[in-house]
């Protein structure tokens, strides 16, 4: 789970596979909160993890209100989910 300020941002299963998004409609609450879980997500993988997002049940990651998020913190589009861009990765 991400947790930005008490609100629950994201879920991210343990394999990664999974990954839902719980953001607000709004901005400036939308931007703030998507960034900061994106943020969360591309330097807090202490297993190294570098990909999310694989089993889209619904709507595919990629299309999702987080995408703009992800990539800004350095995630790339890969197939229906993302993987951490080499570069970025801080194992």
């Amino acid at each position: 789970m991400v947790l930005v300020d008490g609100h629950l941002t994201a879920y991210l299963s343990p394999d990664g596979a999974d990954f839902q998004v719980f953001l607000p409609d709004r901005e400036p609450d939308q931007g703030r909160l998507g960034r900061a879980a994106a943020r969360a997500l591309a330097s807090g993988e202490p297993d190294g993890r570098v990909s999310l997002g694989w089993a889209s049940a619904n709507l595919p990651a990629v299309r999702g209100r987080m995408a703009p998020f992800l990539v800004e913190a350095g995630f790339q589009a890969s197939g229906p989910g993302f993987r951490l861009r080499p570069s970025e990765c801080k194992t």
